[in-house]
């Protein structure tokens, strides 16, 4: 299924950026929220090798950019909007509203950012998630990015990928990325470019 993000500048207070992440699963259902957020540990992908984590720690690492994030799932006709936030004694999440809804199952993160982290919003996007053909990025401040993730090269191995963009040549190992530092791989001019001239060889389609 699509992940979606999309990256706008808040309409509020124009000196910050709103970035959004929706995915198009199964979403939560209350009990099953509980459950997973606001339990240590707790994970939808403890029962399964296919994905990345497993340890439920994935779900509070937006609060290490922002002391608060609006979370929503959809759910079989339902919609639930929760604020999860920081305060001095620990991470509290509060239902906000519940409404019928009409949109497919899913969820979605919301983080506000300040402006000045859009530079290295942008890497973090590039460089992170264009290995993956099934995530569709819209930036409406900056939409030359947004095409020029489209048209990041990578070329897929039997049990490794490498992917060409602009900032860094990087590999996938599994589901994990890596940035390649040739300053730190003593490698020859030759061998530079044959690993350049690999991850050229191939367009990813999205």
């Amino acid at each position: 299924n699509p992940v979606y993000v999309k990256v706008t500048k808040d309409v509020l207070d124009s000196a910050f950026i709103n970035i959004l992440i929706r995915d198009y699963g199964v979403g939560l259902s209350p009990e099953r929220f509980d459950n997973v957020f606001r339990n240590m540990g707790d994970s939808t992908k403890d029962d399964s090798d296919d994905y990345i984590g497993a340890f439920g720690l994935g779900k509070f690492t937006s609060l290490a950019i922002s002391d608060r994030v609006q979370l929503t799932s959809f759910h079989e006709g339902k919609k639930y909007d929760y604020l999860m936030y920081k305060n001095g004694t620990g991470i509290n999440i509060d239902l906000i509203n519940t409404s019928e809804t009409n949109e497919p199952n899913g969820f979605v993160v919301e983080v506000k950012l300040p402006y000045s982290q859009l530079i290295n919003v942008q890497n973090a996007i590039k460089n992170q998630l264009s290995f993956f053909e099934t995530v569709y990025y819209e930036n409406e401040i900056n939409p030359t990015h947004a095409a020029s993730f489209k048209e990041c090269k990578i070329t897929h191995y039997e049990s490794f990928s490498i992917n060409s963009n602009v900032n860094c040549l990087s590999i996938l190992l599994g589901k994990c990325v890596y940035p390649l530092n040739f300053d730190n791989m003593n490698l020859s001019h030759d061998e530079k470019a044959f690993f350049r001239n690999m991850s050229d060889s191939k367009v990813a389609m999205r």
